[in-house]
This record gives structure tokens, C-alpha cells and sequence, in this order.
């Protein structure tokens, strides 16, 4: 997406989808963190990738930030899922249908470019279809959405963890 000011945003979700019974031994000492730096390395059961659409939300913090009177640290803390697959907008600020949220578990950014990484266990969001994820910014009572995609359906059940990375790049045009 090209914005007025010649500032040019995309971003990808890719998902990848790990069996428990190629999990390692240990597992459940390690913590999620540890986890997601153990299956960076792995061959995923499955795998895909979607882009997806950065919102208003996300547009509103950055034109903030270019504002010296402005006062906004926001960083990126939750991904949350849903089970609607009806087509994101950029006037979107919460997902179609939420049914299951989870903190970022890893969060970079550098100059041009944002990632942020989530695990999600056997044991969390299971019994949920997910079709929709969005990155959430700012505390949980005044969260802000920045992006919006919907995913190729994932069945979650006890027997798979799943990956989610958003990269966001931020290009001048």
C-alpha cells in the first residue's frame, strides 16, 4: 500500500505448523521463547504465507510518531486470530470474529522493516479454526489494531503448534 506521503507499506503472514510427535524432547521445560528459537530451525509440517492489509490504526501511530509533540511508544504486544474469512480493510480496528489472543512472543524492528513472532502451544486455541489474524499494539484496554489478513484455514487441535510470523516493510518511495 503507497500512502500519500510516498511511504510504502506491506507486509506477510507467514504461518508454519509444527506435529507434535516431531517435537524434542524437553519440550515442556523450554519456555515459549525457547520453543519458537527450536522450530526457526525446523522443517514445519506445513507452511504458508499470506499479505495482508495494514489498517488506520497502524497509519494513525506512525503520523503520531513524525509528530515532535506527540508522546506515543507504542510497540506491538498481541496477534490475535479469528474465524471470519471476510476480505480485511484498512478502516478495520478489530478482527471479523476474535476467538483466541496471545502475546507477541518475539518483537524486532529495525529501520525499515518489523517482525513480530508468536507461538502457540498444544495446549492453547485448540478446537478453533483460524482465517483472520491481527496485530495489536498498545495495552490490553486501549489496544490499537495495525494490520489484518485473512489465512488459509488452520484447525487447531492438541496435536500441532503453530508459528506466526507478521513482517512489516516500510519503504520511501
Amino acid at each position: 500500500m503507497a500512502t500519500d506521503n510516498g511511504l510504502s507499506i506491506s507486509g506477510k503472514i507467514e504461518t508454519k505448523t509444527y506435529n507434535e510427535e516431531s517435537l524434542p524432547s524437553g519440550w515442556d521445560e523450554m519456555s515459549d521463547k525457547e520453543k519458537l528459537s527450536v522450530l526457526n530451525g525446523a522443517e514445519p509440517d506445513e507452511e504458508q504465507t499470506d499479505y495482508n492489509t495494514t489498517v488506520f490504526g497502524m497509519h494513525e501511530y506512525f503520523a503520531q510518531e513524525l509528530d515532535p509533540n506527540q508522546d506515543e511508544d507504542e510497540d506491538v504486544t498481541h496477534l490475535a486470530f479469528g474465524d471470519d474469512d471476510t476480505e480485511p480493510d484498512v478502516t478495520n480496528d478489530t478482527l471479523s470474529n476474535e476467538v483466541f489472543r496471545k502475546e507477541v512472543t518475539e518483537y524486532s524492528q529495525n529501520d525499515n522493516e518489523l517482525l513480530a513472532s508468536t507461538f502457540i502451544d498444544t495446549d492453547e486455541g485448540n478446537g478453533e479454526t483460524f482465517r483472520e489474524v491481527g496485530l495489536f499494539a498498545g495495552p490490553d484496554e486501549a489496544d490499537v489494531m495495525w494490520n489484518h489478513s485473512t489465512i488459509s484455514a488452520i484447525q487447531k487441535d492438541s496435536s500441532r503448534t503453530i508459528t506466526i510470523d507478521v513482517t512489516l516493510s516500510f519503504d520511501a518511495e
